[in-house]
């Protein structure tokens, strides 16, 4: 695909979704871009799930490598309370959340390449340039970039900022993608990586999606403010239905932000896909989220009830539910109900991919031991 774009083509993949505030290095990329016979290299260090993602169809459509670096030496420094071996089985555990996620989205996992961190920090080169760092960087740099104030007198996370920094050059990635909230460690790494005598990379940024709660998502947050991988569907549902209603505000909408930025992104695509069959035509994990008798374009259905027999809502875009939303037109009720469908028709080929896997139930246990047990 990414041979017949053009760059301007490429580009706009690559940027697609995302403010222009929230990418960093334009020209970098537009100029590799340029460059004859170069393949880019995306790098992904931290957990996001769906969002990012749906993010790397952009970037293999565009014949972006995307790297998906496993976190094992850094999330021990970062942590500061599980040892090491417990670290390595969350790693492993994330690697098969992750595998299982992308196929769920249509994304074959080969197509990704995974490396784990510690596989290249051992290198006597890196090693050098860690030390080499350490005596550019001043405290309040790493303070100002990675703030750990709930426990800021240990070290260990202190070197977190410059290990994420490294990693872009020695994996040899021209772009580093991240959540919005790695803004201040991608400043640290435009700044520190240039005075290594290395070139600086390019960073793009997904907008944060708020919770259940309507604040910002976090890998920290307890598991009642979001929806998780493994969730079974009628805790989804709870979760949902029992979510702070802020409203039509998305911002502070988590329910809604998902439907915005999650949701209707997977349709779309795999309306795509089916490039004008019927969608009854497709796998039932891979049909669109409306109805089978919905009209063409359709990208989310919500059954609405009413009358003696059962109503349906059609939407073509998200703008369309906000206005009915707006208008009293669509209940946050029907619209919540259909959203937990949704996500559940999401998560059930994951949660058939975890029962199959041994391996993965073994590192879950391990990672995630049932302290009350």
């Amino acid at each position: 695909m990414a041979s017949i774009l053009s760059i301007e083509e490429r580009f706009n993949l690559i940027t697609r979704r995302l403010p222009a505030e929230d990418v960093h290095g334009a020209e970098l990329i537009k100029a590799a871009l340029e460059t004859k016979g170069k393949t880019l290299k995306c790098l992904w260090a931290h957990i996001g799930y769906f969002v990012p993602l749906l993010k790397f169809v952009d970037f293999l459509e565009a014949g972006v490598e995307v790297v998906v670096l496993l976190l094992d030496v850094y999330s021990f420094l970062d942590n500061v309370k599980y040892p090491m071996e417990q670290v390595l089985q969350r790693m492993h555990y994330y690697k098969f959340t992750i595998m299982a996620a992308l196929e769920a989205i249509g994304i074959p996992s080969s197509r990704v390449r995974f490396v784990q961190e510690s596989t290249y920090q051992t290198n006597l080169e890196f090693i050098s340039d860690q030390w080499r760092l350490c005596t550019l960087v001043p405290q309040q740099a790493v303070r100002d970039a990675w703030d750990r104030s709930y426990n800021p007198n240990i070290l260990s996370p202190m070197l977190c900022p410059g290990l994420q920094t490294l990693a872009e050059e020695h994996l040899g990635v021209d772009i580093q993608f991240g959540g919005e909230d790695q803004a201040r460690i991608f400043a640290f790494a435009e700044r520190y990586l240039p005075q290594l005598g290395y070139e600086r990379r390019a960073h793009i940024m997904n907008p944060m999606l708020p919770n259940c709660l309507g604040e910002k998502m976090s890998s920290s947050s307890p598991p009642n403010t979001k929806i998780m991988i493994l969730d079974s569907p009628d805790a989804v549902t709870k979760k949902i239905s029992e979510a702070d209603d802020r409203g039509n505000n998305v911002a502070e909408n988590g329910v809604l932000a998902s439907l915005r930025d999650i949701l209707i992104p997977i349709s779309e695509l795999r309306l795509e896909r089916l490039q004008g069959r019927d969608p009854a035509e497709a796998l039932p994990d891979q049909q669109p989220f409306c109805s089978r008798d919905a009209p063409e374009g359709t990208v989310f259905t919500v059954e609405t009830g009413g009358g003696n027999g059962r109503g349906y809502k059609h939407y073509k875009s998200y703008k369309e539910i906000e206005q009915d939303l707006a208008e009293n037109e669509l209940s946050h009720f029907a619209l919540n109900m259909a959203i937990a469908d949704a996500f559940n028709q999401l998560l059930d080929p994951i949660h058939k991919a975890y029962g199959e896997s041994k391996e993965w139930q073994e590192v879950d246990m391990l990672g995630y031991p049932d302290i009350s047990a």
